[in-house]
């Protein structure tokens, strides 16, 4: 596939992060693991309730 073929190197993107954002990354997945997250679905439903005020 043409899509995925490439002549140049392809970089891990976590080398390309800074210090903070990869801190965030680890933060967010430490997070998740506890089960402090929400659903897209229920993220989109409070939206429309906060937009309605």
């Amino acid at each position: 596939m043409a899509l995925l073929e490439t002549d140049k190197a392809v970089e891990d993107w976590w080398d390309e992060l800074t210090e903070a954002d990869k801190n965030l990354v680890k933060e967010s997945e430490t997070q998740y693991g506890k089960g402090n997250y929400i659903s897209h679905q229920e993220l989109m439903q409070r939206f429309e309730e906060w937009r309605k005020k």
